[in-house]
């Protein structure tokens, strides 16, 4: 379906200006709002680089357009997405900026906000001058490690890794649920992992260049070019967006396709996912448990009031994950004294070290974690 500008589809909707309401590396988010400004509830990520066609259908704008699809059909089966829902009137569309070279346009329901910012408050509340571990930070650490995992665990289920969960990579929806976000790295039961011979060596990597003010001017002029806050247009060229329909994606998908080298962001990346070195070829059920690393990082951060440090190092994760109880408090959770006689602490202290083992064999599953004492039990 070819539409003849995105004006068509924001002022069918009620929608006349989209306000950015986040950055990161590869994309901005802009909040779709009404005539007067109001949010429609709509959110659009568009991309920061300018690609071929192709490399927008099998790179990380269709990976996730592809990952939140899969999150519609569990829903239709009558459970629940673990992320953000699609629009029912517009998915993945591909905005030329000139002759080949597209901006991708992904649209979604708009999330209240990261979760990074309710981790830090957690972690700050963690530990009081009464007690070192509070009661309620405790039950709310709970709360939201149970969402979140309950997200995750639909994606494992099924064999799809995420690969890159971080506080700010997890979102809060309305009803307070924690759903996923960012999936453009996730992988599939048919993705297959094969190392590079050398950086770029990938057929699906996107030839890419920082778009600057030539992508907002590019939106701005497919969105209709009189509501959107951006810069006037660049060219005067008509800019006709390219519908990428889901069944193409779902074809492109369910065949083996090559990923990316690495998995995620460092900090929160098993020590199994060295930066420096090939990691040999590995299938999408291989990148499980370094989700679950990353979960059990977060709980370490909110657990030791984010005064853990930053590892990034493979080696030094794995000395961590190999240390013994009495070194992991001081160390770690970077607590002086005797450790915690406080039962619900010890539990919540069990589960991160059950999530940060250092051998991928031996972490917890996503559904062994949800089943531990420290989240089942009330």
């Amino acid at each position: 379906m070819v539409l003849t500008g995105l004006s068509v589809v924001f002022r069918r909707w009620g929608i006349f200006s989209a306000v950015c309401i986040g950055r990161g590396h590869f994309a901005e988010v802009f909040s779709l709002r009404d005539r007067e400004g109001n949010p429609t509830g709509g959110a659009v990520k568009v991309s920061t680089n300018a690609s071929s066609l192709e490399s927008i259908k099998m790179g990380q704008a269709g990976t996730e357009a592809y990952a939140l699809h899969i999150g519609e059909m569990l829903a239709a089966a009558g459970g629940s997405s673990p992320f953000m829902r699609l629009l029912p009137w517009c998915t993945l569309l591909a905005v030329p900026l000139q002759r080949g070279v597209f901006a991708s346009a992904l649209f979604m329901t708009e999330a209240l906000q990261s979760a990074s910012a309710d981790v830090q408050r957690i972690a700050g509340d963690m530990h009081t001058l009464n007690s070192p571990f509070s009661p309620s930070a405790l039950q709310e650490t709970k709360r939201f490690v149970q969402s979140a995992l309950a997200s995750l665990n639909q994606l494992h289920r099924l064999k799809i890794a995420h690969r890159d969960v971080k506080p700010a990579n997890m979102l809060i929806t309305e009803s307070n649920q924690v759903v996923l976000g960012d999936a453009g790295m996730a992988v599939f039961p048919t993705s297959q992992h094969r190392p590079f011979s050398s950086p770029g060596s990938s057929p699906v990597t996107p030839q890419m260049s920082r778009l600057g003010s030539g992508r907002a001017a590019a939106v701005y002029r497919a969105a209709g070019g009189t509501g959107l806050r951006h810069s006037s247009p660049a060219n005067l060229d008509p800019l006709i967006p390219i519908h990428i329909n889901l069944g193409e994606l779902t074809t492109i998908f369910s065949a083996k396709s090559r990923v990316r080298d690495n998995a995620g962001t460092h900090v929160y990346t098993g020590p199994e996912f060295p930066f420096s070195r090939s990691m040999g070829t590995m299938m999408s059920k291989d990148f499980l448990p370094g989700d679950m690393w990353a979960v059990g990082w977060i709980l370490l951060q909110i657990l030791s009031g984010n005064k853990v440090e930053w590892i990034q190092d493979g080696d030094l994760k794995r000395k961590m994950a190999n240390c013994s109880s009495s070194q992991f408090w001081t160390d770690y959770l970077h607590l002086t004294g005797q450790p915690s006689a406080d039962p619900a602490a010890l539990c919540a202290i069990d589960l991160v070290r059950g999530l940060l083992q250092a051998d991928p064999a031996q972490r917890l599953s996503c559904s062994a974690a949800l089943a531990h004492p420290f989240l089942s039990q009330a």
